[in-house]
């Protein structure tokens, strides 16, 4: 099956509970990887985690361990706010320099195993961001790079139809009481 067919499907599941794993099979057609987490930033409360496919044991540490604080360095969760429209990055992109020699990929990143991440971000009204990560591993045997979206960024039109506002209602939003940081 195609990207037009896989589209639809997620048309198709907006307001459903399928909605995350129907638009990150979706996202599979475009490009090829292996993790997805979708978050909600806002202000500063802990994100939100509105969908990710990891193990239970690769979970505790991409979820369960992000939330204890690492999040607070992430380039994602940095830049998250405030946003000029929807935007699609790779992480090496919003690090800071000496990003590689910083207490965040020491103590926190290299633990996720992580070669590259992308994170497709969209602010979505009141103050609330959501950001669309998809991941490979360290030793992935994908083959196509992350990197080539910046040579050829049509490729990447897809992703940035898909994850807009108007198609993220398919996630509930609901920011769950003030249990900041």
């Amino acid at each position: 099956m195609g990207w037009i067919e896989e589209s639809a499907k997620v048309v198709d599941a907006l307001g459903t509970e399928d909605f995350a794993k129907i638009l990150t099979d979706a996202l599979r057609m475009v490009v090829p990887f292996e993790y997805t987490v979708v978050f909600a930033y806002y202000l500063e409360l802990k994100p939100l985690d509105l969908y990710d496919d990891f193990s239970k044991v690769k979970r505790r540490v991409m979820i369960d361990d992000y939330h204890e604080r690492p999040y607070l360095l992430d380039p994602l969760y940095l830049h998250s706010t405030p946003l000029v429209g929807p935007r699609l990055t790779r992480l090496r992109e919003l690090a800071p320099d000496r990003f590689y020699q910083s207490e965040y990929f020491r103590n926190y990143y290299v633990q996720t195993g992580l070669a590259e991440e992308i994170g497709f971000m969209v602010e979505v009204g009141d103050d609330v961001t959501v950001v669309v990560s998809a991941m490979r591993p360290c030793g992935s045997t994908r083959s196509f790079p992350f990197g080539s979206f910046a040579s050829r960024p049509e490729r990447a039109l897809p992703f940035r139809r898909c994850v807009r506002p108007s198609a993220l209602e398919g996630f509930d939003l609901e920011i769950r009481g003030p249990t900041c940081c």
